[in-house]
């Protein structure tokens, strides 16, 4: 029997429960788990204003939902044993029903363990590149664990955790209903991801609404800060579906924020926390900015408690600018017309008749539902991915120099392409038990051969975004001078040391082995 969730929250698919067969090969379930799906941050590529500073959210499809599976991840969400005392869900730091965070500067782990940085907001977390302000976790399944296993947060191991759920009856029913290989790590991080993709997706705000058309959604004060929100640099780093969340900034980009703000602490690292690279110092995820009225306190460490505070200090490092009244009002006016509930609330009472109805519940049915694509062999998923890869890696190089050019205003398709190569990649780590031994060696050498030179180029687009953000700023003070504004001559000179900057990336990217390294897996023995 499934449980039903406590929290209010509730929002992909209908019998279709999980799995491709054969239900028993361990090899294909691994593929299809690292496969995943494409990223969400690539959505609605077709619309009008694809190639605009943003464009809409796609529309929640609930025919899409899993009810069962999103009821196994609510039910994980607020699941308190997942921490080693049961002190702690999921919930308790992403609790707030309109902002999925906490509220607080920092937040408390098992024994009230001090965390390091603020807990971002969940709310369309699955629009996000990567996942946490340093980006270690890339898809939302990466993230789900890792709380898990936090010394300072939950302070648990996926065995203890595993054995929890083995030894709960209800929990054995759900996943046995819904995976054929039942409790497992995988099958946890999916059905905590599958629920978390869903319900804190936020697309009905006044913003949203003006973007599809309703042009007296906002107000004229409200129109009028996303115009001055666009002039004066903002976008250069809030742009794409989420107004962020697709690219790495450094913390004080113009106008240093270290030391002048405060002295930097073990803390603010960011990004070199994973590459060890100095010029990754302080340098971390740009945040949404959807609902971000009410997701205070802001930045990495929480050190900012209002709206009108962030955004002046904002303008002030990363842009360069002392925002006058009127700018800050109307900018403050545009952020909170980004408020709106997540589909959670109010897909609610569908999604639980759904899932009681889902034939799944049956065991006569359920090794059908396992089959999520019953034409498909593993060999034939195999193949796609392999040839999907060369695509991916030139269809990255051609929305980098379609940002270069000026025809593309946000980085969403950039990384919506390196996530491509990314999850097939991770794929291609296991091929079918069909093929020999010998082929199967070589397969997944080099696929993990392929996967570390895919991982790297990481570093080339953050290096390469950093500068586009720049040039963007510096673009802005040119067409919207202010009096603080740099001069000409400093302008042209920060210019060429950005597009050099620039240059040097892209050229690192075209220079990435992806296609020789592909060509490792197609020279295997058949």
């Amino acid at each position: 029997m499934f449980k039903r969730p406590s929290s209010g929250y509730l929002f992909v698919m209908a019998c279709t429960c999980a799995w491709a067969q054969p239900a028993d090969d361990a090899a294909w379930r691994a593929f299809q788990h690292a496969l995943g799906s494409p990223a969400a941050i690539g959505a609605n590529a077709d619309h009008a204003l694809a190639e605009a500073v943003t464009r809409p959210l796609p529309a929640v499809d609930v025919d899409s939902i899993s009810p069962r599976k999103y009821l196994l991840g609510s039910d994980l969400f607020e699941e308190r044993a997942l921490s080693v005392d049961s002190s702690i869900g999921c919930f308790i730091c992403h609790a707030g029903p309109l902002s999925g965070t906490d509220g607080r500067v920092t937040p408390s782990g098992v024994g009230r363990a001090p965390g390091k940085v603020n807990a971002p907001t969940t709310f369309n977390a699955v629009f996000n590149f990567r996942q946490f302000w340093n980006g270690r976790a890339i898809t939302l399944a990466d993230q789900a664990t890792m709380p898990i296993v936090t010394p300072h947060e939950m302070a648990n191991t996926l065995d203890n955790v595993l054995a929890m759920l083995r030894a709960d009856a209800g929990y054995t029913e759900d996943f046995g209903a819904l995976y054929p290989d039942g409790v497992s790590a995988d099958n946890l991080a999916d059905a905590l991801a599958h629920f978390e993709r869903n319900a804190f997706v936020v697309t009905d705000t006044p913003f949203q609404r003006y973007l599809q058309g309703d042009t007296g959604a906002l107000s004229e004060q409200e129109a009028r800060g996303w115009q001055r929100f666009q002039d004066i640099g903002c976008a250069s780093c809030h742009n794409g579906l989420n107004l962020g969340g697709n690219s790495y900034q450094k913390l004080g980009a113009f106008t240093p924020w270290f030391p002048s703000v405060r002295e930097p602490g073990p803390n603010d690292a960011g990004l070199a926390e994973r590459t060890n690279r100095e010029q990754d110092l302080y340098v971390v995820k740009v945040p949404s900015l959807h609902n971000v009225a009410v997701t205070e306190p802001y930045l990495h460490d929480g050190s900012l408690d209002s709206l009108q505070s962030v955004t002046t200090a904002m303008a002030r490092h990363q842009l360069g600018r002392e925002l006058s009244e009127d700018e800050l009002s109307d900018i403050v006016a545009f952020l909170v017309a980004l408020n709106g509930p997540p589909e959670g609330l109010r897909l609610e009472s569908e999604i639980a008749v759904r899932a009681m109805m889902d034939p799944c519940a049956s065991e006569l049915a359920r090794e059908q539902c396992w089959q999520l694509n019953p034409q498909e062999t593993h060999t034939q998923a195999y193949t796609t991915s392999l040839a999907a890869v060369l695509p991916a890696h030139t269809d990255l190089l051609q929305q980098a120099e379609r940002i270069d050019s000026g025809q593309v205003a946000h980085f969403d398709f950039l990384q919506a392409q390196h996530l491509e190569l990314i999850r097939h990649a991770r794929a291609l780590q296991h091929p079918p038990t069909a093929f020999s031994g010998e082929r199967r060696a070589c397969l997944q050498d080099g696929a993990l051969r392929l996967l570390q030179e895919v991982m790297l180029l990481e570093l080339p687009i953050a290096d390469y975004l950093q500068a586009r953000a720049m040039l963007g700023v510096l673009e802005a003070h040119e067409a919207s001078p202010a009096p603080d504004s740099p001069s000409a001559a400093t302008r042209r000179t920060l210019r060429e040391t950005q597009e050099a900057a620039a240059e040097q990336a892209l050229q690192t990217l075209r220079d990435a082995p992806v296609a020789e390294t592909a060509a490792l897996l197609s020279g295997c023995p058949r």
